[in-house]
């Protein structure tokens, strides 16, 4: 009678997370530094944006590269763009540099990240 009590409760446990539903997604997100200098101080500030959910890892990588891409493509150094002064790249990530107001420069991160659904890079909510 234990053995079959146990053996039932062991199967509830395991299938609790398809009962309610439950998946574990990806989500892309990215985050952004800002980096500012004046003669005395220099401003940084950090936000995590949310772009989107995916079913798996691989997908959320798809994306992940399409959305690096899109934005390396629009941050490039270009007439129409004077406030870049250059731009550093790899896979997932960008430094962008600016024109700060001389001789203090500006530059800004953009670091795209996939994280299981569950997890919010921006910590605990209070």
């Amino acid at each position: 009678m234990k053995v079959v009590v146990g053996l039932v409760l062991w199967v509830l446990v395991l299938s609790l997370p398809a009962l309610s539903g439950a998946t574990c997604g990806w989500v892309l997100w990215e985050k952004v530094e800002q980096h500012r200098h004046t003669a005395d101080t220099e401003e940084v500030s950090i936000v995590w944006e949310l772009h989107t959910a995916s079913e798996t890892r691989d997908e959320c990588e798809h994306v992940l590269t399409e959305v690096w891409q899109l934005k390396l493509a629009n941050v490039q150094p270009r007439p129409d763009r004077p406030d870049i002064e250059a731009v550093t790249s790899t896979p997932g990530f960008l430094s962008i540099t600016y024109r700060g107001t001389a001789p203090h420069p500006a530059w800004g991160t953009h670091t795209y990240r996939c994280f299981p659904a569950p997890l919010d890079p921006r910590g605990p909510k209070s």
